[in-house]
């Protein structure tokens, strides 16, 4: 619970922000920051998230942070499959 608690405000907060990095490209400062605040919420042994923001099929940030597999000690990837399932239904809602 307090897992998917702390992806959704991540999630709703990175929706805010994406809208107004949407309307310019992404510089050094910004990039910065959205590494820091994931690297602070998905230590390299814990859980992770992948993030991709892209506009008009321009990618401008795409990076994994965490782990994919704690059992195995897999790292996360920005090419790992996600079985997302209705997740795309609940960004969705969050998004509009």
């Amino acid at each position: 619970m307090k897992n998917l608690k702390l992806f959704l405000i991540t999630a709703l907060y990175l929706c805010s922000f994406s809208m107004q990095v949407f309307s310019q490209n992404l510089d050094i400062k910004t990039i910065s920051y959205i590494d820091s605040l994931l690297t602070s919420n998905y230590p390299s042994n814990c859980p992770g998230i992948s993030l991709l923001i892209a506009k008009d099929g321009v990618s401008h940030y795409k990076k994994a942070f965490g782990m994919a597999n704690l059992e195995l000690n897999v790292p996360l990837s920005t090419d790992n499959v996600f079985a997302i399932g209705s997740m795309s239904k609940l960004m969705e809602v969050l998004t509009n």
